[in-house]
């Protein structure tokens, strides 16, 4: 982990942690919101910042068995959303997670949690 000083955050003393991106291994980004389209591709982009060997395809090769970068929403998501949902996840190793809050013992049991995709 790196620190620094960050002058820019609020013209305090504040030092900014942070881990650069090669030794990032996983993230997660958690919303209280519905899942829109937006959102979804949102979230491609910034794995496409952090973690692009995970779009490109070969990112599953000599990686530790963690769960791969999670989008999760609180809301359930439409069929629309449903589906964009589906084809990220076939194409990219990534995990998108609908209903948070009306499914978390479904996400986060023992069999919903190998139904993860891993790095």
């Amino acid at each position: 982990m790196h620190e620094e000083p960050n002058p820019l955050f609020a013209k305090s003393r504040l030092k900014l942690y942070y881990v650069s991106n090669q030794n990032l291994v996983s993230f997660a980004e958690v919303k209280h919101v519905t899942p829109f389209p937006e959102i979804i591709a949102n979230f491609i982009g910034i794995v496409h910042e952090l973690k692009p060997d995970l779009l490109n395809g070969d990112g599953g090769k000599n990686r530790p068995n963690l769960i791969a970068p999670c989008l999760m929403m609180s809301g359930n998501g439409n069929p629309r959303t449903g589906r964009i949902k589906s084809n990220f996840e076939q194409r990219y190793r990534i995990n998108i997670v609908f209903g948070l809050f009306h499914q978390s013992s479904k996400v986060f049991s023992k069999k919903g949690v190998e139904t993860l995709r891993k790095l």
